[in-house]
């Protein structure tokens, strides 16, 4: 059953403008805040309703995330369903390539057509095709790692509040109105967006760094994320196609 109407986001730690950067389960880290002056002219003292998102967020037990990044320039995009005990499945495109994602709590399967491995892998150790890559905790690339990290955003929305957010208007997600907050982290800036009504649940995050830009947007549900783990004669090492 949905939970709210909204579209919501968290960020991957690879991505260099990733929709956030940072709370990755598997191996990312929190993106690094610039603390701001309690002085600070327009600091919202208390975060507003970005303050109260974070709370709001955990009485979902999923979300479908909609990512539009930028990851060592190279565009990535797609839709996961994340829960919040880890488990994610989803599809990620790239160019004219393609990857499925399975996630349980401790690993990472990913399936990618020769297209996305020959982009993502290391050259000339393309996997044979209709393989799952298997990857454990702390070994899989971090950009997909991260998609399927990106919820729920409570890292990113942290680092925003010690940095110090300023209201920044209001505008569409989707259908739904928007709050928006802005903040400036040690790695770029960001702006989140939070639902105007009902519960202050967030919607959306955007990040810039270096001229390029990147989002994910969420929409909740309470319902966990079932994942069924891949036939064992499908799975292959996914460390061995790593580039160095």
């Amino acid at each position: 059953m949905r939970t709210a109407r909204g579209l919501a986001t968290a960020l991957l730690s690879a991505a260099i403008v990733t929709g956030a950067a940072g709370c990755d389960a598997d191996g990312g880290t929190t993106p690094g805040a610039v603390p701001a002056s309690g002085a600070a002219s327009g600091v919202v003292a208390d975060g507003g309703r970005l303050g109260q998102s974070e709370a709001a967020t955990a009485r979902a037990n999923s979300a479908t995330v909609t990512l539009d990044l930028t990851v060592d320039g190279r565009p990535l995009a797609g839709e996961v369903l994340a829960g919040a005990d880890g488990r994610c499945l989803g599809r990620l495109t790239s160019g004219n390539g393609r990857a499925d994602l399975l996630r349980t709590e401790d690993t990472l399967w990913i399936h990618p057509d020769a297209a996305f491995a020959a982009d993502w892998f290391a050259p000339g150790k393309e996997p044979a095709a209709g393989k799952y890559l298997q990857f454990k905790n702390g070994t899989a690339p971090k950009a997909m790692a991260g998609a399927c990290a990106a919820f729920p955003a409570n890292g990113e929305v942290r680092a925003a509040l010690l940095a110090g957010v300023t209201e920044a208007g209001e505008r569409k997600v989707g259908t739904e109105a928007a709050k928006l907050y802005a903040a400036r982290l040690a790695d770029g800036a960001a702006e989140f967006a939070v639902a105007a009504e009902g519960e202050p649940l967030l919607l959306q995050v955007v990040r810039t760094e270096g001229g390029a830009t990147g989002s994910q947007t969420f929409a909740y549900f309470s319902s966990p994320v079932e994942v069924a783990k891949p036939p064992a004669a499908e799975v292959v090492d996914g460390t061995v196609y790593l580039k160095g």
